[in-house]
């Protein structure tokens, strides 16, 4: 307010509002919509602000309000200044923010920084939300983790680890995916890692204990049973096979080391044997007793054909022939 030509102190005039003197103007003037209220000023006049200098009120300088303050419209602030930290930026607020309904930003919102920061935006090159560290540069490869709603991605530069109460019980590297749990199975449905479905790998498979398929299904084929492999199988230590078992392979044996199964050692069967074709015994060790040679019997021999023998022979039994 500017006085005028008289002099004196301007102050509230009828009903509380504000007087003043125009300039060059000896009348004292009063403003309805400026009002002297018992705790305050009231500008009144209902006029919106479309820019810094339209409204009800506005201040060519800066404002500082040492209390609260209540907008019930909309609040525009028009400073372009970008933010880089918590203080930087067109809009800086000392203590923490409230806010009742959603929150939309054009380009990202980040809590903190470097290292100890999380940036939440749109990802570079994909229609997806994103969170990055605010340790790096945002790109198309070094997200922490993207979602269009439907499909989740989870994404590391280095090493991926899932935690459980701060404790590491999965890290995903380059190479690798460990489980770090130390659970023993003791079925199908128990152990670190459990599959409800069936799993395929195609890579070699090592297991460092003892293993078992609670499959029953019967083998009638070499692709049909609990286990099958369409390879060889290398096997160790010993075998055990409590049914009976067969070897599809027709293939011939002309020596001790072919046909469709090669023992390099012994073998003891507990049972009789039957064999369909003709069979021949390589060793050629000397028979110089009914318990020794290439071929001894514990009990007697019954032959169907006849019994070619190139060496002098040697029938210990003492029983007298009754004819």
């Amino acid at each position: 307010m500017t006085s005028g030509s008289s002099s004196g102190t301007v102050n509230a005039g009828t009903a509380n509002f504000a007087a003043y003197y125009a300039t060059s103007s000896s009348t004292l003037s009063e403003n309805a919509n400026l009002q002297f209220t018992g705790t305050g000023l009231s500008v009144g006049g209902n006029i919106d602000s479309s820019s810094t200098r339209t409204g009800s009120l506005y201040v060519s300088g800066g404002l500082g309000v040492t209390g609260n303050a209540f907008i019930g419209g909309t609040t525009t602030v028009q400073n372009s200044a970008s933010s880089v930290s918590s203080s930087t930026g067109a809009l800086v607020v000392s203590g923490g923010v409230g806010i009742g309904g959603s929150l939309f930003a054009a380009t990202s919102v980040a809590a903190n920084s470097g290292a100890n920061g999380l940036s939440l935006q749109k990802a570079v090159g994909a229609s997806l939300g994103a969170v990055y560290s605010t340790n790096v540069s945002p790109s198309v490869s070094n997200y922490s983790l993207a979602t269009d709603g439907n499909n989740l991605n989870l994404n590391s530069v280095s090493n991926l680890y899932l935690n459980i109460s701060n404790t590491v019980k999965a890290t995903l590297t380059t190479n690798n995916f460990a489980v770090n749990i130390n659970v023993a199975s003791s079925n199908s449905t128990s152990g670190a890692f459990t599959v409800s479905g069936g799993a395929g790998i195609a890579g070699s498979l090592y297991v460092g204990n003892a293993s078992r398929f609670e499959s029953s299904a019967a083998a009638i084929s070499s692709g049909t049973g609990a286990l099958t492999a369409s390879g060889g199988v290398g096997i160790g230590g010993s075998l055990y096979v409590a049914s009976a078992s067969r070897f599809e392979s027709n293939a011939a044996s002309i020596s001790s080391n072919s046909g469709a199964l090669l023992v390099t050692g012994g073998v003891g069967i507990g049972g009789s044997l039957h064999v369909a074709n003709a069979s021949r015994f390589e060793s050629n060790t000397s028979a110089i007793s009914s318990s020794t040679g290439a071929l001894t019997v514990t009990g007697g021999v019954g032959i169907g054909g006849s019994l070619y023998v190139v060496s002098p022979s040697r029938f210990e039994s003492n029983t007298a022939e009754l004819s």
